[in-house]
């Protein structure tokens, strides 16, 4: 083609990368768009190397284990040669978990197992042990008052006076103060174990699934019952029966060392980073290719495209693998915790990524400005950081361009993202959905299953790559790049200090849902039999 002017119309595709061309020798200017360059075939392969890493460990990447350590120096080898600055930040945590599951019996007067799961649930960080005591109730409340937090059960040291709770098995009532405040004032009274019961109004019935404080060094177990059980025990101890239950946490409660791990351009303004999460660690049940080998598969790929392009940010974009997640959002707890006030304010933003591939999902975007989730029962925030809508509605404009619906998501508070939140910077997030069960709106929208399980591997052993859906993985990972190019590109601050209304904005037409629809039952990795 011949020129005609001082600059060529000629553009050439390579490798998914955009080249214009000078007409008078000039080097050609690349024009990146980092999504393109995003395979399914690249983050198929890194999920598959971490299934085979967590499959070769005792089937888990937790933070502290041979798995996750391999997981990591997997992640550092793929960043080789890509122009990231890479390092470590090693922190130690408690590490909790069970190595067989709890018990709880009635030994005597009568012999009874009850059900796990159902009857009961181990609080974490309960202390381990084996043991079988009477029971003695404190100070609870029959029947439990109208609100919630009524009950002030063993709350106070004062509760426990002229109660003997010595070589017992306390059982107190939940509300008022946390778990950890009424299992410690039992502890010092003599109590060789905890059962906290629910406390009696609606919502508040089933057993207690709960957690005491990271930092507490606890040595009895601490169990969590349903209400019904409680009352019924109580009714056998106020009439005066003795009753002699077994309670037995079987596992490790003790001090660990892992380790987050960060990869950063090297250019761009180091005042206004766009700094990219997801944590590697799994669970000790299975091998977590959804939750959350996809967050890092895809941080990995959208990394190492990013450092391989060339390309050159005006703001420095970050991306951190965090560690022990799973039991309490720690490692990013610990990176923020270790930052100056001056440090904190140079992060501009914060992505999470957890759970990107559920094989029966939603397209789900964090809904960051609490628009359409502010009464959703999941919904743990009031308020968010000012600027949290913005990171939302560039997530929701790439999935529209590209004519693909989404749905918002309540924040529930329950991944890394909430660290951030609570320090005033501003986040966002995508997330696929994992143990509800898929409505018919849903499945008109995203096809799949109605009425089944968004993973129905979640936390457990069949957690691997076939338990994925290629499709929606690829479409969240391009959704990563393009997010970080988007920042990576623009004043940060100048964009979350905008405002724009969000009025109906998961809205799509019903030829979106068609298209949506279609393309959905043509994947062939959507297994319908899960």
């Amino acid at each position: 083609m011949k020129c005609t002017r001082m600059f060529c119309a000629i553009v050439i595709t390579l490798t998914s990368t955009l080249f214009f061309a000078a007409c008078d020798g000039q080097k050609a200017t690349p024009v990146l768009e980092l999504d393109k360059t995003i395979s399914s075939e690249a983050l198929v392969g890194h999920a598959q190397v971490l299934e085979n890493i967590s499959l070769g460990n005792a089937l888990s990447r937790s933070s502290n284990s041979p798995g996750y350590l391999q997981a990591m120096d997997y992640i550092k080898d793929r960043l080789r040669g890509t122009g990231l600055r890479v390092w470590e930040q090693r922190f130690e945590y408690r590490n909790f978990f069970e190595t067989q599951n709890p018990v709880l019996s009635m030994v005597s007067p009568e012999q009874e197992v009850y059900v796990w799961g159902t009857d009961y649930q181990t609080i974490a960080y309960s202390g381990i042990g084996d043991v079988s005591a009477e029971i003695v109730f404190v100070t609870p409340d029959f029947p439990p008052g109208v609100e919630p937090n009524t009950s002030t059960d063993g709350c106070e040291s004062a509760d426990f006076e002229g109660v003997d709770v010595a070589g017992k098995i306390a059982v107190i009532q939940r509300g008022t103060c946390d778990f950890s405040t009424k299992a410690l004032n039992a502890e010092s009274r003599g109590a060789v174990a905890v059962l906290l019961f629910n406390e009696g109004q609606e919502g508040r019935t089933d057993a207690i699934v709960g957690t005491l404080s990271a930092d507490l060094t606890m040595g009895i177990p601490v169990v969590g019952i349903r209400y019904e059980l409680g009352k019924t025990l109580y009714d056998r101890y106020a009439a005066g029966s003795a009753t002699t239950l077994r309670v037995a946490v079987n596992g490790i409660n003790a001090i660990a060392s892992t380790y987050n791990l960060f990869a950063e351009t090297v250019a761009g303004r180091s005042d206004q980073v766009v700094l990219i999460g997801a944590h590697l660690d799994s669970v000790i049940e299975g091998p977590g290719i959804n939750d959350n080998g996809s967050g890092t598969a895809a941080l990995l790929e959208v990394s190492r495209q990013l450092g391989l392009s060339g390309y050159t940010p005006k703001n420095k974009i970050r991306f951190a693998w965090w560690g022990a997640e799973e039991v309490g959002t720690v490692g990013s707890q610990h990176y923020l915790d270790t930052l100056s006030p001056e440090e904190l304010r140079t992060i501009a933003l914060y992505l999470n990524v957890d759970c990107i591939a559920s094989h029966n999902f939603v397209r789900g975007v964090e809904d960051s400005d609490l628009s359409d989730t502010m009464d959703d029962p999941s919904n743990r925030y009031a308020t968010t950081p000012a600027g949290s809508g913005t990171i939302e509605r560039v997530l929701l404009d790439y999935f529209h361009a590209n004519n693909l619906p989404t749905k918002p998501t309540p924040l529930t508070g329950s991944t890394d993202y909430q660290a951030f939140a609570d320090r005033g910077i501003p986040f966002g997030g995508l997330f696929t959905e994992l143990d509800g069960k898929k409505t018919e709106a849903e499945a008109l929208l995203f096809g799949g299953t109605a009425g089944e399980p968004y993973d129905s591997c979640y936390h457990a052993a069949c957690d691997t790559v076939t338990n994925m859906n290629t499709r929606i993985f690829t479409e969240n990972a391009r959704a990563i790049a393009h997010f970080a190019q988007y920042f990576g590109d623009r004043k940060v601050t100048a964009l979350l200090d905008s405002s724009r209304a969000n009025v109906s904005k998961h809205a799509v037409t019903v030829e979106t849902v068609k298209t949506s629809r279609d393309r959905y039952h043509k994947d062939r990795m959507y297994r319908a039999s899960r």
